[in-house]
């Protein structure tokens, strides 16, 4: 059976893993290594994997499996919708260690054209 949460009740789910010592970093990696291994399991042989990030926790995500994916020899570019430099916390902490692991980052600045061109680079997109 699957479940879906609403955003409030993902938050108290969060809160409540948090509360009982899991550091939100490592909510992070978890997410990031679930969707990483998504990626893996449905990625076409070849090409460019885009991953659309904003500056929330979940962005954080998005950089943690871009990283791992990078990683794995992959081709991975995040598009960020926000400046990766105003990150804070955990998504700061994954976005600096998806760029060390050679992720490219590409800051979007509200400009479609940007996102549109790579997005049409991508074999597969995750948002």
């Amino acid at each position: 059976m699957t479940y879906i949460f609403t955003v409030g009740q993902m938050r108290w789910v969060d809160q409540r893993t948090m509360d009982q010592g899991a550091p939100g970093r490592v909510l992070v990696e978890r997410a990031g290594k679930a969707v990483a291994n998504a990626v893996l399991r449905y990625r076409p042989d070849s090409g460019r994997i885009v991953i659309v990030a904003g500056s929330g926790n979940n962005g954080g995500d998005g950089y943690a499996a871009a990283r791992m994916l990078a990683e794995r020899n992959m081709k991975v570019t995040v598009v960020s919708l926000s400046d990766p430099d105003s990150l804070r916390g955990d998504a700061a902490e994954h976005a600096g260690l998806a760029r060390q692991a050679g992720v490219k980052v590409r800051f979007c600045k509200d400009n479609g054209e940007l996102l549109s061109h790579w997005l049409a680079r991508a074999v597969l997109v995750v948002d």
